[in-house]
């Protein structure tokens, strides 16, 4: 591209009317009309399809620097500590966090970026140092004709739609609308003690292989167990009307202990429509339950189920049944979330372009969040309003929840 085009993306980014406070410049340069001038002008000038296809990614990385310079504008105290880079440059984001409602890892991308683009020399040679790289993908992934390894357009995907809701009763969604279903519903491990784990009082039967749980998990997580398992029956059939015919849905539960005999989830997947396709053993590396007198459980369960035959990529699925990523997640505020790494496994196995992925125990909203970074259209659904608002700031959504 000429270097008149790296002016004219500066040109869109300072036309807009900002100046007034840092939370209302981040919102208009983050606003989507932004972003769409901004890949329009880039790809009219483009010389190449390539070069086309490459714009549409390097735009969004000419809003986010916009972004970490505006920040660096009402914050110049910062400039020094972030040319210095490393975990602690930081320490000076929670009042930016504050100001902008934005995580501290969405404002640690954008300065980071304005810091590669001023290395670069100016947007113009960024684009010219990276071009090139996208361009090779794009034209590596057309050889094995699988578009969703490479596409800048589909890069990063909408923001998702959240619901506070039951997973029992998703009336808001209409049959046979999603494709993938990614989710952990809660294990109904008791409201205040987890069934198994370390002693809190070893001197005492009663509370033996228990432990406190420090916080609640949003749901109420003490239940008969058949009213449990009719519960999740009643879950699986719905998700079963909401699915497409050939949907995928990735069930992750555990084995549970109770009085000496084992709790498995086959006992009700069974008695639900979903095909049980394969088994999958999540090995967690780690276990927060523990009991002296068991072996220690450091795995789950993660089963594929599908509505009729499911529809499968053209490419090998290329991982095994047994999945070792460490379960625990440090730094969190959500007492149970997901490992990125579980929703980005099934949907690096099973995800196609266009693909619209649900999770209706959403949680800290991980499953939504990966897949927006993978490029899907995605749902996510859970009873506690707050556990949504939260994940708005962390994940820096500007959404709202849906009525």
């Amino acid at each position: 591209m000429e270097d008149g085009e790296g002016r004219m993306s500066d040109l869109i980014i300072t036309s807009k009317q900002i100046g007034k406070s840092l939370k209302e410049d981040i919102a208009i340069l983050t606003e989507p009309s932004l972003l769409e001038a901004l890949e329009t002008q880039l790809r009219k000038e483009a010389r190449t399809r390539g070069e086309e296809v490459a714009a549409g990614k390097l735009a969004k990385d000419a809003v986010m620097a916009a972004c970490g310079e505006t920040i660096l504008k009402y914050h110049p105290e910062l400039t020094e500590k972030l040319s210095r880079g490393g975990r602690g440059h930081r320490d000076g984001f929670h009042e930016i966090e504050r100001e902008t409602g934005r995580s501290d890892d969405t404002i640690a991308r954008w300065v980071e970026m304005l810091k590669k683009i001023k290395i670069a020399g100016g947007f113009a040679e960024y684009f010219a140092l990276h071009a090139p790289d996208i361009i090779a993908r794009w034209e590596r992934s057309l050889l094995k004709g699988d578009l969703k390894l490479f596409n800048p357009e589909i890069a990063e995907g909408p923001e998702p739609q959240l619901y506070v809701g039951f997973a029992e009763s998703l009336y808001f969604l209409s049959d046979e609308s999603i494709d993938i279903i990614i989710t952990s519903p809660p294990y109904n491990l008791g409201a205040e003690k987890w069934p198994m784990g370390g002693a809190t009082d070893p001197f005492d039967p009663l509370t033996e292989g228990r432990e406190e749980r420090k916080n609640g998990i949003g749901y109420v997580d003490v239940r008969p167990e058949k009213d449990y398992q009719d519960w999740q029956i009643e879950c699986l059939k719905e998700l079963y009307r909401v699915a497409k015919d050939g949907a995928s849905f990735f069930y992750n539960h555990k084995i549970r202990q109770n009085q000496g005999k084992i709790i498995h989830p086959i006992d009700w997947l069974r008695s639900s429509p979903w095909i049980i396709r394969q088994e999958i053993i999540w090995d967690r590396g780690s276990t927060h339950n523990h009991c002296a007198q068991l072996f220690w459980p450091i795995d789950e369960r993660i089963y594929w189920l599908t509505k009729g035959k499911p529809r499968l990529p053209d490419k090998p699925i290329g991982f095994p049944t047994i999945w070792r990523i460490f379960g625990p997640v440090p730094n969190t505020w959500h007492p149970a979330p997901f490992s990125n790494d579980i929703p980005k496994r099934c949907l690096d196995a099973l995800g196609w372009p266009g693909a619209v992925i649900l999770d209706p125990f959403g949680g800290s909203m991980t499953t939504c969040y990966v897949a927006q970074k993978m490029g899907y259209q995605s749902i996510g659904v859970d009873s506690n309003e707050e556990f949504i608002r939260q994940a708005i700031k962390t994940h820096g959504w500007r959404n709202k929840i849906n009525e």
